[in-house]
């Protein structure tokens, strides 16, 4: 499977994730933004890091409209995404509804500063960060809890919900 490839599946889960996101929304009113206790590990299990890895090696390069369908647009939304798949999957273990992470984890945590040399977005970078520390913690204080909710609203808000926006409005 070329790279190629593996981005447009990858792609495919980002939307199919920001569907069902949306759904969730949708349906259920009162819902937190980002729903964490579907069946993510059997649904989301592609390697996210590498999309990143891969974006930061083609960003910058003469190779990049080989890749991308939307020119830079898409690579963004790929990192964007990528970045959103991996802070759900860490939302499922720090809320105990899976553990699809932990064969995972290490890789999305080592590509949490190579985000930041993308054009992915810098504040999802820092929640994505944030969610993997508290991966594994037997107690999170109110504070953090808080601050898990404002990151949810925020990638709901301001990464799917503009998913929406450019979809309906255009590039």
């Amino acid at each position: 499977m070329t790279i190629y490839d593996k981005l447009q599946l990858i792609k495919k889960d980002i939307c199919f994730l920001y569907h069902t996101q949306r759904v969730e929304q949708v349906i259920n009113s009162n819902a937190m933004k980002i729903n964490s206790d579907l069946d993510y590990d059997r649904l989301y299990n592609a390697n996210y890091w590498e999309a990143i890895e891969f974006i930061v090696d083609i960003e910058g390069s003469s190779d990049i409209y080989n890749y991308v369908d939307n020119d830079y647009f898409d690579l963004t939304f790929i990192a964007n995404g990528s970045l959103v798949i991996i802070f759900i999957l860490a939302l499922e273990n720090i809320e105990g509804f899976g553990s699809s992470i932990s064969s995972r984890f290490e890789q999305s945590k080592s590509v949490i500063s190579l985000s930041m040399n993308t054009s992915a977005d810098k504040t999802l970078i820092d929640y994505v960060s944030f969610a993997l520390e508290l991966v594994g913690n037997e107690t999170i204080s109110s504070q953090q809890i808080e601050k898990l909710d404002e990151a949810r609203e925020y990638v709901y808000e301001k990464i799917i919900m503009n998913y929406y926006f450019v979809m309906f409005n255009g590039c």
